[in-house]
This record gives C-alpha cells, structure tokens and sequence, in this order.
C-alpha cells in the first residue's frame, strides 16, 4: 500500500487533538459526574452538537487558511 501525504497545517492537527481531548471526560467518566446527562436528557444532544459544528468550523477555517497559504505565489529572490 503506497503512503499518501494529506495535506494540512500544524494548527489544524492541533484543533482535532484538542477537539479529542475534550472528549476524554465523557468517554472516560468518573462515578456520578454523568448525573445531569441522566436528569435532563437534552443536554448530550446539545453538548454533541456543540462540539460537532465547533469542530466542523475550526476544521473549515483551518483548511481554508491552508489552501490560501498553499496559493500565494513565492516572493521573487
């Protein structure tokens, strides 16, 4: 299987680490710290939500700012 290079900056393997280790608590959880998840049933949908589009975003403009940086013409020597 050949290796493929996927572009991307520095940032936005920070951004998706980061996004991940957020997740680390609810993945992870301590005995009773998933009690208000239990009592009001919104609150996991809106917290995935939350954390879905902020990641979408932070993935969008992070690649956007990958690709202007790939197009701008190297300065003459």
């Amino acid at each position: 299987m050949a290796a493929s290079h996927i572009g991307g900056s520095r940032g936005l393997l920070i951004g998706i680490v980061i996004f991940n280790l957020i997740n680390i608590p609810l993945m992870f959880p301590r005995p009773g710290s998933l009690t208000p998840i239990i009592e009001h049933p919104a609150v996991l949908p809106t917290l995935i939500l939350v954390q879905v589009v902020s990641a979408w975003l932070l993935v969008w403009w992070l690649g956007r700012r990958t690709i202007h940086l790939e197009e701008t013409p190297a300065a003459p020597s």
